[in-house]
């Protein structure tokens, strides 16, 4: 009786070091990617929008294909934006938005 006592024990120790190992694991493995795609997110420069095109526009956070579409045409009819600020005079790009991405922009 004692021997199979002592195997249960065992393999519910060994069981939960396992699963405390696999646990973890995953979570070590979870956090490092969020860290990376953080870093990744973070660490990009900005986008001139006097330079870049439309699908690079497109990746400003908070602009769809229309929005970016707008400023290519603002920036082709009237020329280059002369601060980042006049891109509040592209139509659909108010105060709100700008602020959104205006960290994110350069020109």
């Amino acid at each position: 009786m004692m021997l199979s006592r002592k195997l249960v024990v065992s393999a519910i120790i060994a069981f939960g070091l396992s699963a405390s190992a696999s646990t973890w694991a995953a979570t070590t493995s979870t956090k490092s990617s969020n860290t990376s795609v953080a870093a990744t997110t973070t660490s990009s420069a900005p986008i001139n929008v006097n330079t870049a095109d439309l699908k690079t526009i497109e990746n400003i956070k908070g602009l769809g294909p229309s929005k970016a579409q707008a400023i290519i045409d603002y920036r082709n009819k009237n020329g280059n934006f002369q601060t980042v600020q006049d891109l509040q005079k592209v139509p659909g790009i108010g105060p709100k938005l700008f602020e959104k991405i205006q960290a994110q922009v350069t020109v």
